[in-house]
């Protein structure tokens, strides 16, 4: 967008990907110059346009530097400058996408390509929702009880529905897999090291009943909490 400020984060996944994640975070604001040794500013221009954060997760070459980078670009408009909740939210979300495992319609999390959707988008953005509050300070129950509230004012005026999908699937299914945590279904520990998204088709814990669960009852707060 005209007036948008592009910041770029490049850093290096640590071995074993997401299950390292809290030591791969060790990476640098750089320079457009040398974002443009791996990428096209045709790129640059479309992230720019689109605002918000993206995520670039696929190597960009075979070999050298370029192969082993991750890059995370934020778009942000002159009217939302400065700190907040939402941009720090946006950015762990888009650091815990681009070493998520890539391609979720190919290698699914679960039996249905629909859920591996919402599940991989709802991942990135517990993990950011979780980080904010630890960089914050402040106990996460906070930052949880702010995401859910906007949540449910959208739902109250009907800019979103109950299903888990756009809009708002990243926002709706964090809610679904914080239900899913509260009841002893998801291990906390193994959604934010990112271990829980590394297998493919493979995971007990995103069976049918599970997402059967996640499904009919995110929306009710009082299952939730």
């Amino acid at each position: 967008m005209l007036g948008s400020q592009v910041f770029i984060y490049s850093f290096y996944p640590a071995p074993g990907g997401m299950t390292q994640i809290g030591h791969s975070l060790n990476g640098t604001m750089i320079g457009l110059g040398q974002y443009l040794r791996c990428n096209s500013w045709d790129q640059v221009a479309r992230f720019a346009q689109l605002g918000g954060g993206q995520q670039v997760q696929a190597a960009f070459a075979p070999e050298g530097e370029c192969a082993r980078k991750r890059l995370v670009i934020l778009s942000i408009d002159p009217d939302r400058a400065g700190p907040s909740t939402e941009l720090v939210t946006t950015f762990f979300h888009e650091v815990f996408h681009a070493i998520q495992k890539s391609d979720p319609d190919v290698c699914t999390y679960s039996g249905d390509q629909a859920d591996s959707f919402w599940i991989h988008a709802a991942g990135a953005s517990y993990f950011g929702l979780e980080t904010s509050a630890r960089l914050a300070g402040i106990d996460s129950e906070v930052v949880w009880d702010a995401h859910m509230g906007s949540v449910r004012e959208l739902l109250s005026r009907g800019e979103i529905d109950r299903q888990l999908s756009d809009p708002a699937i990243a926002e709706k299914g964090a809610i679904a897999l914080r239900l899913l945590v509260t009841r002893g279904e998801l291990p906390l520990a193994d959604l934010l090291d990112g271990s829980l998204f590394q297998g493919c088709d493979d995971s007990d814990f995103f069976r049918a009943p599970n997402i059967e669960t996640a499904r009919t009852h995110w929306f009710d707060y009082t299952e939730v909490d």
